[in-house]
């Protein structure tokens, strides 16, 4: 302290407080620098906050939509009158029976761009399949009718492949007529992954991705599956 003292007492009254003046801005400079580093850092950081969360809302408002037309497709051909009818036609053959199924899922104008393909499994584990993209898909095996029978709500969440590596995410729940009681088995339908891409990448911010998983916390969804 001292010897700062007797530093200053060399320099003269206007040099002393040309120093002091010098000192006080470089430490109101540095003040302001870090003040101003804070806000900013702060309101950076709000902001990237309120956009992600009004992207992932987005996202899944629109996801939800995705989900709600499989849920009313699902309705459509639970309670459709002509499949019953159809499969209840025991002289048909295997043969006659798909072919009328997908007949009749031919004039429900099925959503092609979110649908890759439509199963139903029977009581006798007989598959009946629909598939309107074209593609030889992985089709339901025992463990997904085993899973969809013993749940009491439908089911999301196991991933099916084609013959080109397109991912398929599956929904399943039992074929019941909740009006007439009738069952024709179970209800598979394998939705396109490329639609909830496309959802992402018209939304999700650049240079970034997002993806979906189920209440058990397995990824259902992802750019990369």
């Amino acid at each position: 302290m001292n010897l700062a003292v007797n530093g200053l007492r060399r320099f003269k009254i206007r040099q002393r407080l040309l120093l002091f003046l010098i000192l006080a801005l470089i430490i109101s400079s540095v003040c302001i620098l870090l003040v101003t580093r804070t806000v900013a850092q702060a309101l950076l950081k709000n902001y990237l906050y309120n956009y992600l969360k009004s992207s992932q809302e987005e996202i899944a408002a629109s996801a939800e939509l995705i989900i709600d037309e499989i849920n009313m497709l699902a309705v459509r051909l639970t309670v459709n009158s002509e499949l019953y009818h159809l499969f209840n036609q025991k002289q048909l053959s295997f043969a006659e029976r798909e072919a009328g199924f997908r007949q009749r899922l031919d004039h429900l104008l099925v959503h092609k761009e979110l649908v890759g393909a439509i199963y139903i499994v029977d009581h006798q584990n007989e598959i009946y399949e629909y598939a309107p993209v074209g593609r030889i898909m992985q089709q339901p095996d025992l463990l997904d009718v085993g899973q969809v029978k013993n749940a009491s709500l439908p089911l999301w969440g196991a991933i099916k492949k084609d013959q080109s590596g397109d991912s398929y995410i599956l929904f399943s729940r039992k074929f019941h007529n909740f009006y007439t009681g009738e069952s024709l088995g179970y209800l598979f339908i394998y939705v396109r992954e490329s639609a909830l891409n496309n959802v992402y990448r018209q939304i999700a911010p650049a240079d970034s991705f997002s993806f979906i998983v189920d209440d058990r916390q397995r990824i259902i969804s992802h750019p990369n599956a």
